[in-house]
């Protein structure tokens, strides 16, 4: 879909006509005329005001439960459903994807950032990275076989490099 701007530029300043400006964009000449008459950009217009769940009255009593359960161990914290379950039984008569994203949207907020540390120097022996890049299409003994000497040999090679020694 072509823009209103684009469209009034090439009607207002380039002279184009609107029936031509129709047949090259394929709109419809009574959209490109209402393009004309609103200055502004189209745009979405919400005729009603949206509709807020019925969780909103129990957000507060959720993010309760679930703190918590934060400070439980592992095996005993309750899951949303079961939160659910036990809003249910305070008075709320909403569905359960409601309770499901609030608890979600808690555990992103509160979760780690994921970020590791990784260094970048290992000492001789420490670290080691193997890369397999083809797919060996015979029995598991020989692809454990050829894992195993890649192994070995880079391991010496990342050895002799540190010490300065010969590779064999």
């Amino acid at each position: 879909m072509e823009s209103a701007a684009k469209i009034r530029r090439l009607i207002l300043r380039d002279g184009r006509s609107i029936r031509s400006v129709s047949q090259e964009t394929g709109l419809s000449r009574n959209t490109i005329r209402k393009y004309l008459s609103d200055a502004s950009p189209p745009g979405y217009r919400r005729q009603k005001p949206p509709v807020r769940h019925k969780l909103s009255g129990f957000e507060e009593r959720l993010q309760t439960l679930y703190e918590q359960d934060q400070k439980r161990p592992r095996r005993e914290r309750r899951t949303a459903h079961k939160l659910f379950e036990q809003l249910v039984l305070e008075g709320y008569t909403g569905s359960y994807s409601p309770v499901q994203r609030f608890i979600r949207d808690l555990k992103r907020a509160g979760g780690s950032s994921g970020d590791a540390f990784i260094p970048l120097q290992f000492s001789a022996g420490d670290a080691l990275q193997l890369g397999v890049l083809q797919t060996f299409q015979q029995d598991k003994t020989t692809l454990r076989s050829a894992v195993f000497s890649c192994f070995i040999n880079l391991f010496e090679v990342r050895r002799a490099a540190r010490a300065n020694h010969s590779v064999r």
